[in-house]
């Protein structure tokens, strides 16, 4: 796995092995620990000379860099190596040591892994400072957000640093990045970040799950989410973008502004392909095509509003938002039900069984609810 993930970092993986890795990566904390480890790691070699820093114990890594380019030298090369080996093993010690913690951490527990691998459980009603692996404030947690701090860093000694935000099902969040850009994440969702954009041409996220983007503008640094071998590419607008895992396909909705899609995948590189407000694209995972659409864009954003909307929909793309909304497993009834299409809208306050009830009543769905286990027949 470590020769795929290098592989990602450096752009050459194809279609198969992109989806594959960041299924990975979004998985589990764990791997994402691995991934920033590998990723700081291929950062060291895009600067001339570089100074490490390395306490084994604490696990805390500071990279200083020059930003003049020349060639590298084979001490320079030797050097780098040391440091690639020695930032495994700390990964390496982090996992085992950190097993403990990740089994005391609750299912349904909103989750913060910090740059070196530390995970947090966010509660949603409390506020606290986010502090990096080096104790440095870097962000405040208010009432169901997270801000983080624009604080203007020397870029020549700070090293770029990622979060990972995990909000389970059954709950939402919120989401300020350094650069003012504000992300609503729906459940099911993790996304990955940098804790600050210093120094960086891009400011780039990964997301998994389903969010709302409401991108600051800045048109010397583009905005690009990574979403399943999908980029999307935006300077300052307003959109959403499901990308569950397990759905065939992502779902770009545009309210304002505009975005570029296009293909992360090396072996296919397409145009960019432009939505404009009020269209939808909808990008095949399997064969990478894209489709485009006008929308009733308040359809795919209600769930901000608090409400659950379903237009034309298959029953089950109908139970699977069930599942995410009120965190529970619903077995999936037969094609003949499964097929059916809907249309209905809920509030989001409003109990699982009161839902399946009007299903029940106007369509004739039966269901049986034990625990958190549904069966729809």
């Amino acid at each position: 796995m470590k020769e795929l993930l290098k592989k990602y970092i450096e752009g050459k993986t194809d279609a198969t092995e992109t989806e594959t890795v960041e299924n990975w990566i979004l998985s589990s904390d764990k791997n994402q620990k691995t991934y920033n480890i590998l990723k700081t790691a291929n950062t060291i070699n895009s600067f001339e000379e570089t100074e490490a820093r390395i306490n084994v114990d604490k696990e805390l890594i500071k990279l200083k860099a020059s930003k003049t380019k020349s060639s590298k030298s084979i001490r320079t090369y030797y050097k780098y190596a040391a440091i690639f080996i020695v930032l495994l093993g700390g990964a390496y010690i982090f996992l085992i040591q950190n097993s403990f913690q990740q089994k005391s951490i609750p299912e349904n527990a909103i989750t913060l892994t910090l740059d070196d691998g530390t995970i947090k459980v966010i509660s949603e009603n409390s506020e606290e400072e986010i502090l990096s692996s080096t104790g440095k404030m870097v962000g405040v947690k208010g009432l169901n957000k997270i801000v983080y701090k624009n604080i203007a860093n020397n870029i020549e000694t700070e090293a770029v640093s990622y979060n990972t935000l995990n909000v389970p099902y059954g709950k939402q969040f919120n989401l300020e990045l350094a650069d003012g850009s504000v992300i609503y994440l729906n459940a099911g969702s993790r996304i990955t970040y940098p804790t600050n954009f210093n120094g960086q041409k891009h400011r780039e996220v990964l997301i998994s799950g389903e969010a709302f983007f409401e991108i600051a503008k800045d048109t010397l640094h583009p905005f690009v989410v990574r979403a399943n071998n999908l980029g999307v590419q935006v300077y300052g607008t307003k959109f959403n973008v499901s990308a569950y895992k397990e759905d065939a396909t992502v779902q770009t909705v545009l309210v304002e502004g505009s975005v570029g899609l296009y293909s992360e995948n090396e072996d296919k590189k397409t145009e960019t392909t432009f939505l404009k407000p009020g269209y939808m694209a909808i990008w095949e995972k399997a064969d990478e095509n894209i489709s485009i659409g006008k929308t009733d864009v308040s359809i795919y954003t209600s769930w901000m509003q608090g409400e659950l909307v379903f237009k034309h929909m298959p029953f089950r793309n109908i139970l699977k938002k069930l599942e995410r909304h009120y965190n529970v497993s619903i077995d999936m009834p037969t094609d003949s039900i499964a097929n059916l299409t809907f249309t209905a809208s809920f509030n989001e306050d409003k109990a699982l069984p009161e839902v399946l009830e009007t299903f029940k009543q106007y369509y004739g769905i039966h269901y049986q609810i034990n625990n958190n286990k549904v069966n729809i027949y």
